[in-house]
C-alpha cells in the first residue's frame, strides 16, 4: 500500500508540473462540505489512506504533508505512511501555513473551489495577496487518477409526513421568501444539505449517519423553489408535487451552473459559512450582486415546533431503550467470555435500534 500511495502523490505531483501549479492542497471535504463524506468523494482516503472525519493533505513539487487533529495523532501513524507524508497538526501549523513555508515567493496554490467553504478562501486569498497566487482549478486532479473510484450510492426521496414535521413545505417556503424579500434579495442559494431537506420536508440515505440526499436548491423570493437533484430519485413524481406543494421545480444536477448564470444582476444571498467557494465565483463570473447572509434555514429549522418537540422526545426514548438492551447483552457476551470484532458490535447495536 506504501508504494501505491507514494505513487498517487507521484501523479499529482506531475499534474502540478505540467499545469505549472507549485502545490495543490486536498481538503477532507467533498462539495457538499459535510463531515460524513460518502464513499465516491473520500478523495483525502484514496491520496493517503487516512479514514478521519477531518483532516487535509498538500502536495508540492518536492514534498507531501498529511494534517489532522489531537484525536488522529496516532490513527494517522498507522495509516499513512511516514516515507511519503510529513505529519503536522491541523489546528497548530494549518496547510496554508505550511505550504507558505515550503513553496517559493510567488509560487502558484491550486485549489479545488468546491471542496473549500467561502469564508476560507476569501481568508486564503488575503493570507496569500502579493506573496503567492491562490489558482482556482477546473478540475480536481484526483478524480482524474482515481481509476477505481466506487459509483455513488444514492438513495430515493423520502417525504416526510406533515404528522412528523409540524409544518408544511409551502408554509416554509412562505415565510423563507418573507424573510428574503425583507433583506432585499431576490434569490437565496441553499447549500445546507439538512435545510434543504427540512425546507421540503424529505428525506435520504445519501450519506453516512445523516438522513439528507445530495442536492442543492435555489429559493427565491416568490417562494418558487429549484432543486436540484436527479428525477428518477423521485419514485412518484405526482405524490412529491402534492407533498412540496406548488412552486417546486426539479432539476437535473448538470444544470445547476447555467440556472447561476440566470441570476446576472439579481440579488443573491450566499452564506460564507456553509457554501462552497465555486459558488461564490461563479456567481461573481456571471453578474450576480453577492449578499453575504447566513442560510435562510438555519434559525426557523433551530424553532422545533410543539410536533418536532415531540418527535425528538419519542426518538431519545428509543435510542435510550436500544442502547440498554445492546449494553445488558454486551454485559452478558462479556461474562460468558464472548469476543466480537468491532464491525460486529456495530452491527448489533443497528439491530437493536432497528427492533425499537
Amino acid at each position: 500500500m506504501q508504494e501505491q500511495i507514494s505513487r498517487r502523490v507521484e501523479q499529482i505531483q506531475s499534474w502540478l508540473t505540467d499545469n505549472n501549479l507549485d502545490a495543490f492542497i486536498v481538503a477532507h471535504e467533498d462539495e457538499y462540505l459535510g463531515e460524513y463524506v460518502p464513499a465516491h468523494n473520500e478523495r483525502l482516503h484514496w491520496l493517503t489512506q487516512f479514514t478521519g472525519s477531518a483532516g487535509a493533505a498538500v502536495i508540492t513539487r518536492q514534498s507531501a504533508a498529511i494534517f489532522v487533529d489531537g484525536r488522529y495523532t496516532v490513527q494517522v501513524r498507522k495509516q499513512v505512511p511516514a516515507g511519503t507524508f510529513d505529519y503536522c497538526h491541523l489546528i497548530e501549523q494549518p496547510p496554508l501555513t505550511w505550504t507558505m513555508e515550503s513553496v517559493e515567493l510567488g509560487a502558484r496554490i491550486a485549489v479545488d473551489p468546491r471542496m473549500h467553504r467561502g469564508s476560507w478562501y476569501q481568508g486564503a486569498i488575503e493570507q496569500l495577496a502579493g506573496k503567492y497566487e491562490l489558482v482556482a482549478v477546473d478540475e480536481n486532479p484526483i478524480d482524474l487518477f482515481w481509476s477505481d473510484r466506487p459509483d455513488a450510492l444514492l438513495s430515493n426521496v423520502r417525504l416526510m409526513p406533515l404528522d412528523k414535521v409540524g409544518q408544511s413545505s409551502e408554509q416554509k417556503r412562505k415565510a423563507l421568501a418573507e424573510s428574503l424579500s425583507k433583506s432585499g434579495a431576490d434569490a437565496a442559494i441553499i447549500t445546507e444539505l439538512d435545510s434543504i431537506c427540512w425546507m421540503l420536508n424529505i428525506r435520504g440515505l445519501d450519506v453516512s449517519r445523516l438522513p439528507v440526499l445530495l442536492s442543492h436548491a435555489i429559493l427565491y423570493s416568490d417562494g418558487k423553489t429549484q432543486f436540484f437533484i436527479d428525477p428518477s430519485r423521485i419514485e412518484d413524481r405526482e405524490a412529491f408535487n402534492s407533498h412540496v406543494g406548488q412552486g417546486v421545480e426539479v432539476c437535473l444536477p448538470e444544470t445547476l451552473e447555467s440556472v447561476l448564470k440566470t441570476l446576472e444582476a439579481k440579488k443573491v444571498t450566499l452564506d460564507p459559512a456553509t457554501s462552497n467557494a465555486w459558488f461564490k465565483l461563479k456567481l461573481e463570473q456571471y453578474g450576480a450582486l453577492l449578499l453575504e447572509i447566513a442560510d435562510p434555514c438555519l434559525m426557523p429549522k433551530a424553532a422545533k415546533n410543539s410536533v418536532e418537540v415531540e418527535g425528538m422526545k419519542q426518538s431519545h426514548i428509543r435510542d435510550g431503550a436500544a442502547m440498554t438492551n445492546f449494553l445488558c447483552w454486551l454485559d452478558a457476551e462479556v461474562a460468558a467470555g464472548n469476543l466480537y470484532d468491532e464491525a460486529v458490535l456495530a452491527d448489533k447495536l443497528e439491530l437493536f435500534a432497528v427492533q425499537m
